[in-house]
């Protein structure tokens, strides 16, 4: 359960980064989202009433993990009135169940006392972030747009540190529209599109001033090179 609420954490601060750095406008106010997703459920806009079980999940889990790291387990009153309030029961008989034999449902908790948790509960928290997960990263694709989503793409093809690794180091252009295909998975995506999207957000000439800087022999292909070594064989 530790280790999901950090992951989501990662996540959150991931997403938040890319939100900033897309130049995009909050969509509302920090203080009017969930604390366990950090606000960006309103900084992205999405309804709190398009949300509300899955925000009373994850702040159930995000003050559980509190306990288990800052209070050896032992459950606080916070984690006792949100185990109390019957909206959290009603919450768990709308879950999306599994086929089989694995029962939704949450430990008892008492104030001041240790909480019995078991891997159920810890595969329930996973589920609920990574439905967190899914639902904030596809509110961001939809703010960023394909211009903004090429601009994340070229960002760490050239500009982070380290970069994301690419094979195909054909030319700028391509660059982009791999890690388009590969990492994001925006495959109706053309190089020319890709091309246009990076125009349109003010990021081209500046992708194809690093690429020639990155790579002055040109292309860092292995066709490309067998033909720089042949060329140079011949020289000598």
């Amino acid at each position: 359960m530790v280790r999901a609420t950090a992951a989501f954490e990662d996540f959150l601060t991931g997403a938040r980064a890319e939100f900033d750095r897309g130049g995009l406008a909050a969509q509302g106010a920090t203080a009017d989202g969930t604390s366990a997703m950090d606000g960006l459920d309103a900084i992205f806009g999405i309804a709190p009433t398009a949300i509300v079980d899955l925000a009373r999940m994850a702040q159930f889990f995000n003050v559980a993990r509190n306990c288990v790291v800052h209070r050896s387990n032992r459950a606080n009153a916070q984690l006792a009135a949100l185990r109390a309030d019957a909206a959290l029961m009603d919450t768990l008989d709308r879950w999306p169940k599994r086929v089989g034999r694995w029962k939704v449902s949450l430990p008892a908790v008492n104030e001041g006392r240790t909480v019995d948790w078991r891997p159920r509960h810890a595969i329930l928290a996973s589920d609920v972030y990574y439905r967190c997960a899914m639902l904030l990263d596809r509110q961001l694709i939809t703010l960023l747009g394909p211009p903004g989503l090429a601009a994340m793409a070229a960002y760490w093809c050239f500009s982070a540190d380290p970069p994301v690794s690419c094979p195909a180091k054909l030319d700028a252009g391509t660059m982009v529209r791999t890690q388009l295909v590969g990492r994001y998975k925006a495959r109706a995506t053309s190089l020319a599109e890709t091309i246009d999207h990076l125009r349109t957000v003010g990021r081209w000439d500046g992708i194809r001033a690093i690429f020639d800087r990155l790579y002055p022999n040109g292309p860092e292909t292995s066709l490309a090179r067998k033909r720089r070594a042949l060329k140079s064989g011949r020289r000598r």
